[in-house]
């Protein structure tokens, strides 16, 4: 009798703790991230970023967009916004190339914050970013960050790796999509 009381409270432990999991530990993984940014410790943000798979995410990312917007202003013509398009285009790769590395990851998340609810942000300081996640399936996440009276279209992608997630990507428009 005992034994079986002690299996089904340690099934329902191990269930409500996986739940926890699932709930919490994309939050957790991009507040470490961040901290491990803030801190200048690039051997633990290059062990939570794939920088490769980020660099070719945001190369696809503003290469599709770059196209978006030529398509938009070549219905005008206009030769030199058609130039300088494909001066810009052919500077994509090397430019996020150069980027897209650990310190670029730092600058970006020393100006934001993480935001759990309980912070308070003195008058006159710009508000901190607020990150919101959404489950793009059970190995997939994508954190967004907003401003408070902003709306927020870009995107932090993250794919779980083992029980934590890997920076794998970066989502311009809000609309990911499957490669």
């Amino acid at each position: 009798m005992f034994q079986g009381t002690l299996k089904v409270v340690v099934l329902g432990l191990v269930i409500i703790g996986g739940l926890a999991w699932y709930l919490v530990s994309p939050t957790y993984s991009l507040s470490q991230l961040r901290e491990a940014a803030l801190d200048g410790d690039m051997s633990e943000v290059r062990e939570r970023v794939d920088f490769q798979a980020m660099r070719e995410s945001l190369k696809s990312e503003l290469r599709a967009k770059l196209e978006s917007d030529m398509a938009t202003s070549g219905k005008g013509k206009d030769v030199f916004a058609a130039a300088g398009s494909a001066i810009v285009m052919s500077m994509v790769d090397p430019m996020v190339d150069a980027l897209a590395t650990p310190q670029g990851i730092e600058r970006l998340m020393a100006v934001s914050k993480i935001e759990f609810g309980w912070n308070e942000v003195p008058p006159g300081e710009p508000k901190p970013l607020k990150w919101s996640i959404e489950r793009d399936g059970f190995n997939r996440v994508l954190a967004s960050p907003s401003r408070e009276g902003e709306d927020g279209s870009m995107a932090l992608v993250f794919e779980r790796d083992g029980f934590g997630w890997k920076l794998v990507g970066v989502d311009l428009d809000g609309e990911e999509s499957e490669e």
